[in-house]
């Protein structure tokens, strides 16, 4: 514990300039948040470059901290010494805490008690937050510059590991989209403890692991290998293909039977919804869900199969161009594909994954530039500009787990309407820097003396479920439903 004490002590005056500019920023980010505004704030640009710097400066304060004792290469002074592994490791960790992640929880403290959020309300959102942020923001730093030489040789890997990781992630995420909700029907075990412990376990204990083993050894060569190896174990899944979905194939529902989705025969599509793309060809498929209030429904298509009088089937499973938007199945074909199936009548499966809501509350907004506090959820306010009413809002820690839907009545005879749903199931994400978080909903834009005395209503509602739902559409024609451009 004396040695461990004795290298903090050395380190924070070597790194004192460090200590510094951590501390600055994190207190002007303490100061200037509470005084950020929704339209046209002084200090809202600041504020933004403060979330990307504080970062920035965390991850080459740890770099200069561990490049003090250097593990890489051969004859490190400190071995001489002689430092305790153990002692060294442990005083690092100290640094961190004591002047990265104290100051860190401070600076939180401040910017929620002035957004009238109660800290200790809030206080076990605040641990997990930052143990996550310890996990995201500083613990890959700490890896990287335990298997690096230098500053130098830091930057550049960690220039490396992004454009890769971007690289990657753009490519596969283009062959391979992810949709949450679809990803949910097909997920084994969605609930069990075994894989979100997993999950969120992978990665922690696997740098954490790689780290003592690199302090008590300095076998770089394997340790970086080894560290390639949780990257990929780590992120690689993440870009798989989604499991396949069969349509028709879902067993009878037992959860909210009375929802069902269903074929709205007598809906036609229109131009307005051409989505412009000249080489493909788009079919929307006109869908209406019952059985509940429509506004307590999100709902999105997991797979189809298209099966014509003559040749094979055509199967899809989730990608760019089948989805849903609004209640209709919205497909764009290739016209190769098109024109197989469009030889006679044919017969569309659709499976679709619906949320289903429940009213939390209902409250009226004031015609005032001011927030209104929503219970359960945060603060929510109507500011006025000259294209037209904004909605923002503020929710303490992370985005809100709950849907919203939020009307705007003016002076006029107009009504404004559009909703806002939170990912269900509720999943981790990557904490905000700062510990409220500001958003905004913008309206179909009006003429500027529209923008004047707006006034609205703001629907919580909290997702209770995730069904699934097939549908069978048979004997209709694909060309009756392709939409073509005005």
């Amino acid at each position: 514990m004396h040695q461990t004490i004795h290298i903090f002590r050395k380190d924070a005056r070597r790194s004192s300039l460090f200590i510094a500019a951590v501390l600055s920023l994190t207190t002007l980010h303490a100061v200037l948040t509470p005084m950020w505004t929704p339209i046209g704030g002084r200090f809202n640009v600041m504020i933004d470059l403060l979330h990307v710097s504080i970062p920035l400066v965390w991850w080459f304060t740890i770099a200069h901290l561990v490049h003090g004792e250097p593990l890489v290469g051969e004859g490190q002074f400190w071995v001489t010494r002689p430092y305790s592994w153990q002692s060294l490791v442990a005083a690092k960790a100290l640094f961190c805490m004591v002047f990265l992640l104290i100051p860190f929880a401070i600076s939180d403290c401040i910017i929620l008690s002035a957004a009238d959020f109660s800290p200790r309300a809030l206080w076990s959102g605040l641990l997990w937050r930052h143990v996550t942020i310890a996990e995201i923001y500083l613990l890959p730093a700490f890896l990287i510059a335990a298997l690096t030489r230098s500053t130098r040789g830091f930057a550049l890997f960690c220039i490396v590991l992004i454009i890769a990781f971007i690289t990657l992630a753009t490519t596969i995420g283009q062959l391979y989209p992810h949709n949450q909700m679809v990803g949910s029907l097909v997920a084994v075990n969605p609930g069990a403890w075994f894989d979100k412990a997993s999950d969120l376990l992978l990665w922690p204990v696997g740098a954490i692991a790689l780290l003592l083993w690199q302090y008590a050894t300095r076998h770089t060569t394997l340790v970086r290998a080894s560290a390639f190896g949780l990257f990929a174990i780590g992120t690689i899944p993440s870009f798989l293909p989604p499991k396949p979905i069969t349509p028709g194939a879902a067993p009878a529902p037992t959860k909210y039977p009375e929802i069902t989705a269903g074929f709205a025969s007598e809906r036609r599509p229109t131009p307005e919804g051409f989505a412009g793309m000249q080489d493909k060809v788009q079919v929307d498929l006109p869908i209406q869900l019952s059985g509940r209030d429509r506004n307590l429904l999100d709902w999105n298509l997991a797979a189809v199969r298209i099966t014509p009088e003559i040749g094979e089937p055509w199967t899809s499973q989730w990608n760019w161009f089948i989805r849903a938007s609004d209640d209709w199945v919205y497909l764009v074909l290739d016209p190769q594909v098109f024109q197989k199936l469009n030889q006679g009548k044919v017969r569309v499966q659709a499976a679709l994954g619906i949320v289903v809501y429940e009213t939390e509350s209902v409250t009226k907004l004031p015609r005032a530039a001011e927030w209104k506090r929503i219970p359960d959820f945060g603060f929510v306010g109507l500011w006025a500009n000259t294209s037209g009413p904004v909605l923002w809002w503020r929710t303490p820690l992370h985005l809100p787990s709950q849907s919203f839907s939020y009307t705007i009545h003016d002076p006029y005879p107009s009504f404004l309407r559009a909703q806002w749903s939170g990912p269900y199931p509720p999943s981790g994400e990557m904490p905000f820097i700062s510990p409220v978080v500001f958003q905004t909903a913008t309206f179909i834009p009006g003429p500027p003396e529209r923008a004047e005395g707006v006034a609205g209503e703001f629907v919580l509602q909290r997702p209770v479920a995730l069904i699934r739902r097939d549908i069978e559409i048979s004997n209709i024609r694909l060309a009756d439903y392709v939409v073509k451009p005005q």
